[in-house]
C-alpha cells in the first residue's frame, strides 16, 4: 500500500516525549513498515526533512531517524509525483483529520488517518492480498511487475486464498475495529457472456465487501467484461506453453483448441469480445443455450461445432 504523509505535519514545530507519546508511537511504526518492507512511505522531500529534524530532537529514537533518512535520500523520491499519478488508492497520514474517513478526489480515493491515531489503528502486516487461491494471488503479482518495477522496492504481501469455511472468508480482515489490515481482493466474474450474472464466490465478496467497506482500507478488484483471469492473456501467448518439456497441457486436443482460439485473434478481430468469455478450463458449454447462442456466430466463421478446453487448473507453471 502507498503511505502518503501529508504536508500538515510540518505544522508540528517539535515533539514532546511526555505529551505527543502517540505520534512518537506513529512515526515509529512507519519506520517499522518501511524497515520490513510491509509497505510504501511517500512524502515530499521537505515533509521527510522535517520528520527527520523532529525525530533528531527526540532521545532514543536513532533507528527511526535512520529510517526516515534511508527513506529522504535512497527511496524515490524524485518520482514522487510520478508514483502518486499511477495510484487509484492511497493512505493519508495528516495532522489536519481528527478522525478516520474515506474519501475520492480526482478519481482517488483516499483513506485519511490521523497521525496520532495510526499506530492504534494498524498492525504492523503487510498487506493481505486474497484471491481465489494462492497461485491466482502468484500470478496477478507476476503482472504486476511486468508494468511495475516494485520488486525491487522489496515490498511484501501476504497471500491468503479467500476459500474458507463460508466459502469467502474475507470478513476477518475488512471486519476489525482496531488493528486494521490492509486487504486486497482480486476475484473472477465467472461471466459466461455479456450481462450474465456473476459468479457466486464474487456475489458473496460484493456483498461482505459492501458491508464492511466503509470501515476498513480494503479494494475488491474484478473484471466487468472478462469471464476469468486466464482471459486476460492472448491465446497466442498460451501457445508458448505447450512448448514446455512435461507440460501436461501438452496433449493433441488442447492444442487443436488452442489453435482455434489463435484463428480468432489474429483472422477474426470482430469476434474478439468472445475471447473474453471463453472458458479456457472447460471450454464452451453448448448445453447452455444463452451460451450457444453467444458463441455461434464465432463457431461459424471458422468452420467448428465446438471448442473444448485448452488449459489444465495447474496452468500458470505449466505443469
Amino acid at each position: 500500500m502507498i503511505i502518503e504523509l501529508d504536508e500538515s505535519i510540518m505544522d508540528i514545530k517539535e515533539l514532546n516525549t511526555n505529551q505527543d507519546q502517540d505520534i512518537i508511537k506513529s512515526l515509529n511504526m512507519l519506520a517499522d513498515i518501511r524497515k520490513y518492507g510491509k509497505h510504501y512511505i511517500l512524502a515530499k522531500i521537505p515533509v521527510l526533512k522535517h520528520i527527520v529534524k523532529l525525530i533528531k530532537e527526540l532521545d532514543n529514537n536513532n533507528s527511526t531517524k535512520e529510517i526516515f533518512e534511508y527513506i529522504l535520500y535512497n527511496d524515490i523520491v524524485q518520482k514522487y509525483n510520478q508514483l502518486l499519478s499511477m495510484v487509484k488508492c492511497k493512505v493519508l497520514i495528516s495532522t489536519s483529520n481528527t478522525t478516520f474517513k474515506i474519501e475520492e478526489l480526482d478519481g482517488i480515493k483516499i483513506y485519511n488517518i490521523p497521525l496520532p491515531e495510526f499506530h492504534k489503528l494498524f498492525d504492523l502486516k503487510e498487506t493481505s492480498f486474497r484471491s481465489e487461491n494462492i497461485r491466482d494471488c502468484e500470478f496477478y503479482e507476476h503482472i504486476t511487475y511486468w508494468f511495475l518495477d516494485l520488486k525491487k522496492k522489496g515490498i511484501n504481501l501476504n497471500y491468503k486464498a479467500i476459500m474458507g469455511v463460508d466459502k469467502v472468508n474475507i470478513e476477518y480482515e475488512l471486519n476489525r475495529s482496531n488493528d486494521k489490515t490492509f486487504c486486497l481482493i482480486i476475484v473472477d466474474s465467472d461471466k459466461k457472456y455479456p450481462n450474465c450474472e456473476y459468479g457466486t464466490t464474487l456475489k458473496k465478496c460484493k456483498d461482505k465487501y459492501e458491508k464492511f467497506k466503509n470501515n476498513s482500507v480494503s479494494e475488491l478488484f474484478y473484471f466487468e467484461n472478462f469471464h476469468e483471469k486466464e482471459n486476460l492473456i492472448p491465446p497466442s501467448i498460451y501457445y508458448k506453453f505447450f512448448k514446455r518439456p512435461y507440460n501436461r497441457n501438452n496433449n493433441k486436443n488442447y492444442k487443436e483448441n488452442i489453435c482455434k482460439l489463435i484463428s480468432i485473434e489474429k483472422e477474426h478481430h470482430e469476434h474478439h469480445e468472445k475471447l473474453q468469455y471463453f472458458d479456457f478450463k472447460n471450454g464452451i458449454s453448448l448445453g447452455d443455450t444463452r451460451i450457444k447462442e453467444y458463441f455461434k456466430p464465432l463457431l461459424a466463421k471458422i468452420n467448428a461445432n465446438n471448442i473444448g478446453k485448452v488449459l489444465t487448473s495447474r496452468w500458470i507453471n505449466g505443469d
